[in-house]
């Protein structure tokens, strides 16, 4: 029989005060043994047959010893089985199986089984009156389903048939099961009803799948359908029909049509011994359930979680990341110094202060994982823990080991388990730590489910986005920069072109002065002295046309000097930029010689560089002074020396009078002040008639800067979804509830300020489109804000055009009086209004603005659902204080259950739907007792699965509601069985 430490009864696991829970087994519900009523190909051999079963590889744990009509063959095995043998098989169960009275097409019967409960210490005695109850009538006579009974049945069939073993396979032949009858019994018949599950096979030769050709039978095929709880089948088609999975019989018709979803079990059904426990294609049938009767009862209430069938059971959580015990050492206060773990859902329950976080603690203490919440049992109880020691060792035999009192230390950077204190679960949910922590949580997720090589080697999500976005955030600021010194150009050439008509008039005065002071000039020359007085105005004219091309040659070599000065400045900025920049980008991968062409070149000495200039302009200014004699009677090729010695001779020839001479020379310095003004005019002039120019360049390149600054917003919002493209992956897998989140990504306008910021700069009592408060508010609504929340670079630069177009010059009139245009164009070209924003919604709904239970929903879907790259054992204290019951059981038990296939989750919990509705694995129980006012209580904890009698009890009396869980839990069995009954 094995140890007796497996306190096992027959084959059958007991009840113990710990277990380890639900686990995948290898069951084999339908096998037949040596001596089984029809088609027995065994020989007899049972030593070859156990033989066999002993050395079954996956080994078999669960045997539905199989007969017809009786319990001889389930007899027989254990008693073989009390002897020492198949001590790997740990619980055995009849199968009994009939035939029907209907035939498949095939007009053979159809075949329906029995599984009966061992736990009743008289079960046998029990199903042998069950099956007594079942009868079958020929020539008149009812015949029960009893041994003696079918011997008679046998014997009244074929008289022919002496002994007693051929009279009772003849009888079992004969009896043919009435579905209607086997429906009143189960239906009357209380223990039955409580120890009794139905199977039927769906196959074609000998199932219900051989009624499918004949229309005649469908209703037949329902009802027997609807009596059974479990379908006998390998095939994938069947497990998709009976699971809701066809598209044409989605689960509500499933549940309407037969009552509820059904498990499709297989066994190997043998008759010889090279089957024994060798279904076709490796077909073999795995259960997620403690070793008992009621862990295959379990099945009709999660018939797709806790059924596999294939070669190998579902692969869970790699052994290197599956904890599988915590042991604590030198800590009297615990009396359960070793708690074995299951890889799946754990749920830790109790009364308050009864251990459950001190479990949690010691569990991430073990891994490495921070414990900081001062409210923590290992920080509360620090100075009383001493030398004990929390060793974990996971399911690949790897240990790790932390001292209890050292809690609260500095961390392992990488801790082996994810742990969510209350304390830490409370934050994240509370109206204060939403904005931060829930989202820093979430960016953490996402930089998890980046591809190493997509981290650009950043070390966090926000080092990840930096490297992606800030040399955006760089180039909008010299944009930004770009559009203020286009504004201040705008502003200054808006100046000149108003400038222009006041120094238009100031010129043609100017010129009729100069024409008047040239008149009275010659009125003052006597008449015989004309002809000295023309050349002497002649030269004079030659010595000031000079006069002024030589102050703007050295006016030029000053500003090349000026140049070179600059020059050498800009190279030396520009060098210290690049350098700066070369930094920032030093690993983007260029090489020594691709930074070497890229680098900007100055000249060392921009002096020498602008001498041959400086030669050139020196040359010129001495040419201009004294050009070349071609012709010694033409004084304009006489250099400025002689023309000045000239003048001076001429002036003397006039000969005029004191008075007139000093009249003349007064007149003539006036002349030439009134030439040097018009000249000076003549450039500005120049220089306004270029403003117009000037101003439509400076607003083209304005209103480009501006769409390239919303540009650098485009491309943002590009970075951001990359960056949340995992997310987004995970979100659209096609699970209905994953598109409850989403991601976004958005430019967040505040339009209000920009217009608040607008209005402070005009005169709101002006007629027009900007009178009164509003006003302005509406022209922004109509032809800025949508582009300014989506637009591109083209269209927010064309809308800014089409504003100023339409509103530019109301915008001029409408400006208050010691606002100044420049004011104007900074403001309405600024995107300080504008920025980006991104984060996750749930049903549309931004986190910030969800309650806190709705932000626990979020938390829990993101570490159960999201998070599917963290495969780390999850740990996690009582999440659900913010939580109903009932968000729990609509929005969370599905994430749980999808949870625990790939990591550990283990959680201590008040809440039964997280306990019973997410189908834990594992429920250990944790108590306490205080035996002194000092020190530490006793703390010991239980465990079992929920198939367990004790441990639902436990859950019903811990938690309130779990009675209620229960009942919502198993409510399709319950209801189906009533009904169909």
């Amino acid at each position: 029989m094995g140890n007796a430490d497996d306190r096992r009864d027959f084959g059958t696991a007991s009840l113990q005060a710990w277990n380890i829970g639900s686990e995948w087994h290898r069951w084999d519900p339908h096998v037949h043994v040596p001596g089984t009523l029809f088609n027995d190909g065994f020989g007899g051999d049972w030593d070859g047959y156990l033989t066999i079963i002993e050395a079954t590889t996956p080994q078999v744990e669960a045997l539905g010893i199989t007969d017809y009509c009786v319990l001889d063959s389930y007899r027989e095995f254990r008693r073989r089985q009390a002897q020492g043998r198949v001590p790997s098989v740990r619980l055995v169960f009849p199968n009994i199986e009939f035939r029907l009275t209907v035939e498949t097409g095939k007009h053979r019967p159809i075949n329906l089984h029995l599984l009966f409960s061992p736990v009743d210490p008289h079960h046998e005695q029990e199903i042998e009156r069950v099956l007594a109850a079942l009868t079958f009538e020929l020539h008149g006579r009812q015949y029960r389903c009893s041994r003696d009974d079918l011997i008679q049945l046998g014997q009244a069939w074929d008289p022919a048939q002496t002994d007693e073993r051929g009279a009772l396979v003849e009888g079992a032949k004969q009896f043919k099961l009435n579905p209607t009858e086997l429906r009143d019994l189960l239906r009357k018949d209380s223990w039955a009803k409580e120890n009794c599950l139905v199977a039927v096979s769906g196959r074609t030769a000998d199932g219900t799948a051989g009624l499918q050709k004949d229309d005649a039978f469908k209703a037949t095929r329902a009802e027997l359908e609807s009596l059974a709880d479990i379908v006998f089948s390998s095939r994938p088609v069947d497990r998709d029909f009976w699971l809701g999975k066809n598209p044409s019989h989605p689960i509500e018709l499933i549940e309407k049509t037969y009552y509820a979803l059904k498990p499709c079990l297989h066994g190997s059904d043998a008759h010889q011994l090279e089957k024994v426990l060798r279904p076709d294609d490796d077909r073999y049938c795995w259960i997620r359930s403690e070793l008992t009767f009621a862990g295959l009862r379990q099945t009709l209430i999660e018939p797709e979680a806790r059924v596999f069938i294939g070669p190998q059971a579902p692969p869970g959580p790699s052994p290197s990341e599956a904890l599988a015990e915590l042991a604590v050492a030198d800590a009297p206060w615990l009396a359960t110094p070793r708690v074995p773990l299951n890889p799946g859902l754990v749920a830790v329950i109790g009364p308050k202060g009864s251990g459950k976080t001190a479990l949690a603690d010691m569990i991430a203490h073990g891994a490495g994982a921070e414990i900081s919440d001062e409210a923590s049992f290992l920080l509360k109880a620090r100075e009383l823990l001493g030398a004990g020691s929390a060793t974990l060792r996971w399911a690949s035999n790897e240990t790790q080991t932390a001292q209890l009192a050292e809690a609260g230390s500095p961390i392992q950077a990488s801790p082996a388990v994810r742990y969510l204190s209350q304390r830490f679960v409370d934050r994240l949910c509370s109206s204060e730590g939403l904005a931060g922590a829930l989202i820093e949580e979430i960016e953490s997720v996402v930089f998890e489910a980046t591809e190493p090589g997509d981290r650009l080697g950043a070390t966090s999500f926000d080092e990840l986005r930096q490297a992606r976005v800030d040399h955006l955030s760089r180039l909008r600021r010299a944009e930004l920069g770009e559009i203020d010194r286009m504004t201040r150009a705008v502003s200054e050439e808006d100046a000149k072109i108003k400038l222009l008509p006041a120094k238009q008039k100031e010129r043609a005065g100017l010129a009729a002065l100069l024409e008047t002071q040239e008149r009275e000039q010659r009125a003052l020359v006597p008449k015989e002295k004309r002809d000295d007085a023309a050349r002497l105005a002649s030269i004079k004219k030659v010595i000031a046309e000079r006069t002024k091309q030589i102050e703007g040659l050295k006016a030029k070599v000053q500003l090349l000097a000026a140049f070179a000065a600059e020059y050498e400045q800009f190279g030396r900025t520009a060098a210290s930029s690049f350098s700066a920049l070369e930094k920032r980008y030093s690993e983007c991968g260029l090489s020594a010689s691709d930074w070497s062409q890229l680098r900007p070149r100055f000249a060392q000495n921009a002096e020498d560089l602008v001498a041959p200039a400086r030669s050139r302009l020196e040359a010129q200014i001495s040419a201009v002074q004294s050009p070349s004699a071609t012709d010694e009677n033409k004084f304009i090729s006489w250099d400025l020396a002689r023309l000045r010695a000239q003048a001076t001779e001429l002036e003397a020839s006039v000969g005029m009078a004191a008075d007139r001479a000093k009249k003349l020379a007064l007149k003539a310095e006036k002349l030439a002040e009134t030439r040097r003004r018009l000249d000076a005019l003549d450039g500005t002039l120049r220089d306004l008639n270029d403003a117009e120019t000037r101003r439509k360049k400076a607003q083209e390149d304005r209103r480009d800067a501006y769409g390239r600054v919303f540009a650098t917003y485009v491309e943002e919002e590009k970075a951001l979804a990359q960056l949340y493209a995992p997310l987004l992956v995970r979100l659209r897998s096609g699970e209905a509830d994953m598109e409850r989140l989403d991601f976004f990504v958005r430019r967040a306008v505040n339009a209000d300020a920009w217009v608040a910021e607008g209005e402070d700069l005009l005169d709101l009592r002006r007629s027009g489109p900007f009178q009164g408060r509003g006003s302005l508010r509406a022209q922004v609504e109509e032809g800025l804000l949508p582009v300014w929340r989506s637009g591109g670079a083209d269209e927010c630069a064309g809308a800014m055009q089409s504003f100023l177009t339409k509103h530019g010059r109301d915008l001029v009139s409408a400006k208050r009086d010691d606002t100044s245009l420049e004011q104007i164009g900074k403001w309405l070209f600024s995107t300080s209004h504008v920025s980006l924003e991104y984060g996750v919604l749930f049903d549309g709904v931004d986190l910030t603005r969800l309650s806190p239970g709705m932000r626990g929903i979020v938390l829990l879907m993101l570490y159960l659902a999201v998070d599917q790259w963290d495969t780390r054992p999850l740990v996690v204290d009582q999440p659900e204080e913010n939580l109903d019951p009932q968000s729990v059981y609509d929005q969370l038990r599905s994430y749980f259950r999808e949870a625990k296939t790939r990591r550990q989750v283990i959680i201590v919990t008040h809440n039964p739907n997280l306990v019973v509705n997410g189908d834990a694995d594992q429920v250990i129980v944790a108590h306490a007792e205080r035996t002194s006012t000092a020190g530490l209580p006793q703390i010991h904890y239980t465990s079992g699965g929920l198939e367990d009698p004790r441990t639902r009890e436990d859950v019903c009396r811990i938690l309130e509601g779990g009675e209620r869980a229960f009942l919502e839990r198993e409510r399709r069995y319950n209801l189906s069985r009533d009904r169909r009954l």
